[in-house]
């Protein structure tokens, strides 16, 4: 799985938020409008001059960020396969954890 940072994501890409390395009152701020490990981000815009991205997350809610955070909040491809995991095994087409079934990506 590939690893980019969000201020580097194209336009209208959606990505899967890995990991934030930010100082623990940023990581809260985010996780509080709702960017987090695992929350799908959308970029809707780019601040002219270095400016803000303008973000959509999973929850729906829009927000810009400044691109100092961005720089430091890990991403990956909103698409790619899941690692497998002790939960996780593949049966057949489909990812199956926990009691749910997870359509596998192809």
């Amino acid at each position: 799985m590939v690893f980019s940072f969000l201020d580097g994501v194209p336009l209208h890409t959606e990505v899967k938020v890995a990991a934030i390395e930010l100082e623990a009152h940023f990581v809260r701020w985010l996780r509080a409008v709702g960017v987090e490990e695992g929350a799908t981000l959308r970029i809707l815009r780019r601040g002219l001059f270095g400016g803000p991205l303008h973000v959509r997350s999973s929850t729906g809610s829009e927000l810009a960020i400044h691109r100092s955070l961005a720089k430091a909040i890990k991403v990956h491809a909103a698409d790619a396969a899941p690692a497998e995991s002790p939960s996780v095994r593949k049966s057949g087409t489909e990812l199956v954890g926990d009691g749910e079934s997870l359509s596998k990506s192809a």
